[in-house]
């Protein structure tokens, strides 16, 4: 959840964008976009792929190993 939080503040600092900016730009709410940065979202393929091609980038997954529980 941090990395993609990280990864969506430094997307929206990067185009100079407030949330409310990012939000308008990408038809997603405002009120999600504030939930993702905080690393509290769930969101979507569909919502990260809006806010990706919002900022001409594209969605890519990284498969990792994760630790044991």
């Amino acid at each position: 959840h941090f990395r993609l939080a990280l990864a969506v503040i430094l997307l929206r600092k990067k185009q100079r964008w407030t949330q409310q900016q990012l939000a308008r730009a990408s038809g997603v709410q405002q009120s999600e976009i504030s939930r993702i940065e905080r690393g509290q979202g769930n969101p979507t393929y569909r919502t990260l792929q809006a806010l990706a091609q919002t900022a001409k980038m594209t969605v890519a997954f990284v498969a990792s190993k994760t630790a044991p529980r």
